[in-house]
C-alpha cells in the first residue's frame, strides 16, 4: 500500500468517527490487559457456591454451569478468585497473574457421583491431558 492511500484512509476515518456508532459502555481496562485481573471482592471461601459466584469463564466465556465438569478456580493470597472454565483457562489466568500468589487451585472432583461436581483441592486431583477422548 502506497503511503499516500494509507494517509487518504487514515484521514477518512478519521473524519467519520464522530459519526460511527460509540462503544459499549463498559470497564475502563477492557481491551487491556488489565481486564483479566479478578474483579470481585476478596472472598475467602470461594468454593462454596462457586458457580453462582463465577458463572462465566473470564478468559472465552464459556458457562462454567454447564461444563461443571471440567471447571476450575484459583484463589489467590489477597483472597480474589478466578473462576475457569477448563485445566486451559486457568494456565491464561496464572500466566496473566503473575504478580499475584496462588492459595489454592480446585478442580472439579469427577469421581463424585453429584451434579455439579464438587470443587477438591488441584493437588490431590489426577489429570489426564492429551489424549484421544473427546474434551470439553
Amino acid at each position: 500500500m502506497k503511503r499516500r492511500t494509507l494517509l487518504q484512509t487514515t484521514a477518512a476515518l478519521v473524519a467519520l468517527a464522530p459519526v460511527l456508532p460509540a462503544r459499549a459502555e463498559g470497564c475502563a481496562t477492557d481491551g487491556t490487559p488489565m481486564q483479566f485481573i479478578p474483579k470481585g471482592a476478596p472472598d475467602p471461601n470461594p468454593t462454596a457456591d462457586d458457580i453462582a459466584k463465577y458463572p462465566k469463564c473470564p478468559y472465552c466465556g464459556m458457562s462454567r454451569k454447564e461444563y461443571h465438569h471440567s471447571r476450575m478456580l484459583v484463589q489467590f493470597s489477597d483472597d480474589l478468585a478466578d473462576g475457569t472454565c477448563s485445566i486451559h483457562c486457568t494456565a491464561i489466568s496464572l500466566a496473566i497473574n503473575l504478580d499475584r500468589v496462588p492459595k489454592a487451585i480446585h478442580v472439579a472432583d469427577n469421581a463424585a457421583a453429584t451434579d455439579p461436581l464438587p470443587l477438591t483441592d488441584a493437588e490431590k486431583a489426577t489429570f489426564l491431558v492429551g489424549s484421544d477422548i473427546k474434551g470439553v
